[in-house]
């Protein structure tokens, strides 16, 4: 029998604090739509993703930890990626870190193991994504959190989605 890990992945990105140790409200609304989907689905952990974007500032991925403790989610459910800067490297972490703990769940059990990462992010963002993600033992799903960026926002993403098309490193 099969059986199916199931994480959510709520990525810094761009914008992900407004300054020092404070998330941005993109970040919460991503945090908001992650929380809304746990309480209505059967998800196994949170994976929160984000380096330190600011000097002597927290790490992304650990305020995103202690939001998520404040709105009453387990500390055990919330894995923290703390090293990523930019979307390239929150896929390849984060699917890393995935793929380790589906592996370890596989050994010493009959049964197989594999994972889901349902992504949590705005339109912009996810648009970006879906144009990086290839992994083979990982499926990928993805939620808009409904966050609407500014105009000035849109230009700044769709050059980036630009740049990451160029950039395709995997």
């Amino acid at each position: 029998m099969k059986k199916i890990l199931k994480f959510l992945l709520i990525p810094a990105g761009e914008s992900a604090i407004e300054k020092k140790d404070v998330l941005s409200e993109r970040s919460i609304e991503r945090l908001r739509k992650a929380l809304e989907l746990y309480r209505e689905e059967d998800i196994d952990f949170f994976l929160v993703s984000g380096g330190i974007f600011y000097p002597h500032s927290k790490p992304v991925g650990v305020l995103m930890k202690e939001w998520l403790l404040n709105h009453g989610i387990n500390n055990d459910s919330i894995l923290v990626e703390e090293k990523s800067l930019n979307i390239f490297q929150e896929v390849k972490i984060s699917t890393s870190i995935v793929s380790s703990i589906v592996s370890v769940k596989q050994r010493g059990h009959l049964d197989k193991y594999s994972g889901t990462i349902t992504v949590v992010g705005d339109e912009w963002y996810l648009k970006r994504l879906k144009t990086l993600v290839v992994k083979e033992n990982i499926s990928f799903l993805y939620v808009d959190s409904g966050y609407k960026l500014n105009l000035f926002g849109k230009m700044k993403e769709s050059l980036l989605f630009s740049y990451d098309r160029y950039r395709r490193v995997w």
